[in-house]
Parts: structure tokens; C-alpha cells; sequence
């Protein structure tokens, strides 16, 4: 059952742990992953910060889905600061969760930096998986249903 806190549900989908299983450059894989389009705005605001991670090291991964739309500086005062993730842990779980098929079609999938806010969604009609961001003082605002995704360094 889920629980609502302020405008933020705390989905009752399991806690998913995910082990980075290559070292890959942000920058590359990027650019080179089929039915993926990563736009100008998300290399610039993460994947050039981005280092490669280790392989091995493991995250906890939690779903909090906005119960109501809410602009981008309104979502992120609700949230504590360690949902805040960092460009190479976020680049490297995004990338973990697009090789085993972890987003889901009709879901739209936040993450929250120190600097912008990176959005990941499938294209309706189109097999390919869009990734963007804006940066965090952008005044737009996200729909009711979307899900925020925090990291926890495990290991």
C-alpha cells in the first residue's frame, strides 16, 4: 500500500538493488545506445560531468511518484536532500537500468541532481526511450504520476 506524504506517494513497488556490471563513459554510451535518444541538454548537464563507476558497486534504487503536479523548485523541496544524486552515479544506473529494461512504457522517471533534474520516458508510438533534463531552476512544472527515482550508495 502506498503512502502519502505531502504531494509525494511512496510507491509500494520493491526496493530495487542495482550492481553496475561494466565500466562504461557516460559521454559514449550516450551516443551510442540503440532505440535511445539522449538529447543535447542531458550531455550537457550530466554525462560531461559524469565519471565511469566501478563495476561492482551496487545502489539501492526507491520509486517516490508525485501525487499531484507540481513545478520543479515545489518537487524538490519535498524531497530530503539525499534524493539528490550525483552525474556519475545517475548516469550509471540509468544506463544498468536501460541494458536489463527497467523503465516502464507510460511512466515518466525523474532524477534529481545538486544541479538539474534529468527526465526519462518512452516515446508513445516509437520503441525509443528519451532521455533529457533541465536544470533545476527551469520553471516548468511535472504532472501528477511521474516518478522520482533516489539512489543510495550500498556498496
Amino acid at each position: 500500500m502506498a503512502e502519502t506524504v505531502s504531494s509525494l506517494v511512496f510507491v509500494g513497488n520493491p526496493r530495487r538493488l542495482i550492481t553496475i556490471s561494466e565500466l562504461r563513459d557516460p559521454g559514449v554510451y550516450c551516443r551510442s545506445r540503440p532505440g535511445t535518444h539522449v538529447t543535447d541538454r542531458f550531455r550537457n548537464n550530466v554525462a560531461l560531468k559524469a565519471k565511469p563507476v566501478e563495476v561492482g558497486t551496487i545502489f539501492e534504487v526507491n520509486e517516490n511518484e508525485l501525487a499531484d503536479s507540481l513545478s520543479v523548485e515545489e518537487a524538490e523541496n519535498l524531497l530530503p536532500k539525499s534524493l539528490l544524486v550525483d552525474e556519475s552515479a545517475l548516469s550509471a544506473v540509468f544506463a544498468e537500468m536501460r541494458e536489463s529494461d527497467q523503465f516502464n512504457e507510460g511512466c515518466t522517471y525523474l532524477f534529481y541532481t545538486t544541479s538539474s533534474v534529468a527526465f526519462v520516458f518512452w516515446d508513445p508510438g516509437n520503441p525509443i526511450l528519451i532521455v533529457d533534463s533541465l536544470l533545476r531552476c527551469d520553471a516548468v512544472s511535472w504532472p501528477a504520476g511521474m516518478r522520482i527515482l533516489s539512489l543510495v550508495l550500498v556498496k
